[in-house]
């Protein structure tokens, strides 16, 4: 998830925020996340019980920290909760008629081939 992290913290509400530092927090002690975060043992303490939220750039940093297998599972976390956001925009969107069927279907056909030309085939 190196360079660009910030992107999908954008993307992230609370709950999906705290479930990356969660994550991270199964291999690092506060002190560790801090370094990573920039950030005091007591912030990360306090993002940890979600009395505060840390800031886009220190969670893109510790996405940056995270191993292989880690980004691996926020990587699929994120998937799931903007395939959740867009199952929810396009039900909005379709009980007020603001797009076409084939409108929704040809952006979901561009998603696809997208996925198709960036993902690796499965071994």
């Amino acid at each position: 998830m190196a360079s660009g992290g910030v992107e999908f913290v954008e993307m992230l509400g609370r709950s999906g925020r705290l479930a990356v530092l969660r994550v991270a927090a199964r291999r690092r002690t506060y002190r560790e996340l801090a370094r990573i975060m920039g950030v005091s043992p007591a912030a990360v303490s306090k993002y940890m019980s979600g009395r505060m939220s840390p800031s886009e750039a220190g969670l893109a940093r510790l996405l940056d920290a995270l191993d292989r297998e880690e980004a691996r599972e926020v990587a699929l976390m994120i998937l799931e909760y903007l395939a959740g956001g867009l199952r929810s925009f396009i039900a909005w969107a379709a009980s007020r008629g603001l797009l076409e069927r084939s409108e929704i279907e040809g952006v979901l056909a561009e998603l696809s081939r997208a996925a198709a030309r960036q993902a690796p085939r499965a071994s």
